[in-house]
């Protein structure tokens, strides 16, 4: 998902794990970004190391009451990142283990002959790979994480709304359409045939499952959001100490957070009051902060990488629980009211890594020496 950034504290939410690149998409329609290497952004105030304990001692909440994972996705399992891989390395779960074999069948599919001699599919994985390693990674995580968007909307039974993906379909055929009229084509089953390469019926049958995974991203997101435990917070967030020492002097005199966020703070959320997307509980120092801090009361400062941070904590909601049936216009109504955010799916990302196993083994194998 590609959202509006808050590169500020970005990595504060996420806990270490990072920020998405990517330029900007509305929501909720959102296709799902994914487990690629975050580009460097200023350092984020709050930030705690991966795997930091939890500065309370009480309680997780209770999972919602939704369907349980498969058998074969509740295994957490380590997975082993191989020089220049993604940032993250999780498969989806459900598929048989690969077997032991340095040679696969798919090393030896033939996709093109010269002069009698073979060109198979390891050597042009292996080609493509060296020419644009980066993006052949992008496009298995973009399947990884699809993968994982089913496996939750069939976990929460996720419904989509009537016709919204034929009507996605019907906006992306028009874009294409101009496409296709630059291009100088006469139509668009002339322009997907000659400038793709590809059957008009084959991509567009794609093109509506991949809209399809798109528009569930962004419901199993909220659901997975307003089904765990959450802090609504405010931040203000500082470099130096003479702003540091302003900031504290007028919440010390009584001055609404808000409206000290809007005049002093450096983190893009001072244009709504230091508000943030809701912080789920969790291992960061943002989401301790967050659950240390009473209701209405102030944290901070918090020297964290030469920035100074500052929290209001607004409100704890309740959890929400059940399947679709009882989520569905809660998650939709919630959506209608405000998109996903860039911390929102980061926070999803993290937790969906906890829970499902990846393997890219296979992978690896099929590409043999070509690396």
């Amino acid at each position: 998902m590609r959202l509006l950034p808050r590169a500020f504290v970005c990595l504060a939410v996420a806990g270490g794990f990072g920020c998405a690149s990517g330029g900007n998409r509305p929501a909720p329609t959102v296709v799902p970004r994914p487990l690629e290497a975050p580009p460097e952004r200023a350092a984020s105030p709050g930030a705690g190391p991966p795997g930091a304990a939890s500065a309370t001692g009480s309680e997780a909440a209770p999972r919602p009451e939704v369907a349980p994972l498969p058998e074969a996705a509740r295994t957490r399992a380590s997975v082993t990142t191989p020089p220049g891989g993604a940032a993250s390395e999780r498969a989806a779960p459900g598929a048989e283990p690969p077997a032991a074999s340095n040679a696969p069948a798919g090393r030896e599919v033939l996709v093109a002959s010269v002069g009698g001699t073979r060109i198979e599919l390891e050597q042009l994985l292996g080609a493509w790979l060296r020419r644009d390693g980066a993006g052949v990674r992008t496009l298995l995580d973009d399947l990884v994480l699809s993968r994982i968007v089913e496996l939750e909307a069939a976990r929460f039974g996720t419904e989509l709304p009537q016709n919204l993906v034929r009507r996605a379909l019907d906006k992306r055929r028009e874009l294409l359409t101009e496409e296709a009229k630059k291009a100088g084509e006469p139509d668009l089953d002339t322009f997907v045939e000659r400038r793709l390469g590809l059957a008009p019926a084959q991509f567009f049958a794609g093109l509506e499952r991949e809209l399809a995974v798109d528009l569930l991203a962004s419901r199993v997101v909220r659901a997975w959001l307003l089904t765990s435990e959450r802090a609504e917070v405010r931040v203000i967030a500082v470099k130096g100490q003479e702003l540091r020492d302003r900031v504290q002097a007028k919440l010390a005199a009584g001055q609404d957070f808000a409206g000290v966020a809007a005049e002093l703070s450096e983190d893009p959320s001072k244009e709504e009051g230091g508000r943030m997307t809701p912080v789920v509980r969790g291992e960061s120092a943002l989401a301790r902060l967050a659950f240390a801090t009473p209701l209405g009361e102030v944290a901070g400062p918090i020297d964290e990488r030469g920035r100074f941070l500052f929290m209001q904590v607004d409100a704890r909601p309740r959890l929400s629980s059940g399947t679709w049936s009882v989520l569905g216009a809660e998650v939709e109504a919630s959506l209608a009211a405000r998109g996903i955010e860039d911390p929102e799916y980061w926070q999803w990302q993290q937790a969906m890594q906890a829970i499902y196993e990846v393997d890219l083994g296979p992978f690896r194998v099929l590409l043999g020496s070509n690396l």
